[in-house]
């Protein structure tokens, strides 16, 4: 039996939801990154490394319309340096890590 769907709708671009820049909650994801990963880096190069690769796949995916698994993004462009077999464990959290060092996301107040 099939539900009687009466609507879908997806949220792309901060429709439904922004990020605030909450810097407690941004200081927490990214030691939790650098945590994860056992780094040697300082947060500082870290971070400016992962910027810079972010970019560059973001570009490449936008040129090609593909996307990389979590654990290609990670393990291939974001932590090519970093043990693979690690890296891709552990790339969901990599993920939710990464999007959290933006900001805390929640509902916008006018959403319904």
């Amino acid at each position: 039996m099939t539900p009687d769907i009466k609507t879908i709708f997806f949220d792309v671009g901060n429709t439904l939801r922004i990020v605030l820049k909450e810097q407690d909650f941004i200081n927490k994801a990214e030691a939790g990154l650098m945590e994860l990963i056992h780094t040697t880096e300082t947060h500082d190069e870290l971070f400016a490394k992962l910027e810079e690769r972010w970019k560059k796949y973001r570009k490449m995916s936008k040129e090609t319309l593909l996307d990389a698994s979590e654990g290609e993004l990670w393990t291939q462009y974001m932590l090519p340096d970093y043990e693979p077999n690690m890296v891709f464990a552990n790339a969901a959290k990599l993920t939710r890590l990464w999007r959290d060092h933006d900001g805390r996301r929640v509902a916008r107040a006018d959403a319904v």
